[in-house]
């Protein structure tokens, strides 16, 4: 059978409907793998679905910066047409940029036939 692998970003929202489509894979018999920076994920997969967790080693003084960059995007408050260029600039290329060697890391070494990636996971499509 196929090798599929969704390709999906920390946000629950965008991983529960690969959930179900993944499910659906599974009973048909193909190999199916998630790809993602959330760690929480490899406990909602499908029995027989398989996960590779995105993650680097990082310095103390990088995690720090990395929580500090998280803590200010949960508390920015933007509007309009500010808030689509603070989502692309402050959140969704900051992140491609973090997931883009590990998915092409895992990407290699699957070799799926098929790759489902989320649309704020562009790095998916370049990867």
């Amino acid at each position: 059978m196929a090798k599929f692998a969704f390709l999906v970003p920390p946000l629950m929202g965008h991983v529960n409907p690969t959930l179900a489509v993944g499910t659906e894979l599974i009973c048909h018999g193909h190999n199916v793998t998630w790809i993602s920076p959330d760690e929480n994920l490899a406990g909602l997969l499908p029995d027989g679905g398989h996960f590779h967790l995105i993650r680097y080693e990082n310095a103390d003084t990088q995690r720090e910066e990395d929580r500090q960059l998280l803590d200010s995007i949960y508390r920015k408050n933007v509007y309009g047409a500010e808030s689509i260029k603070f989502l692309y600039e402050e959140v969704l290329i900051p992140l491609n940029r973090y997931l883009f060697p590990g998915m092409i890391s895992y990407l290699r070494q699957l070799e799926p036939d098929v790759v489902i990636n989320d649309h704020q996971v562009f790095a998916g499509a370049l990867a």
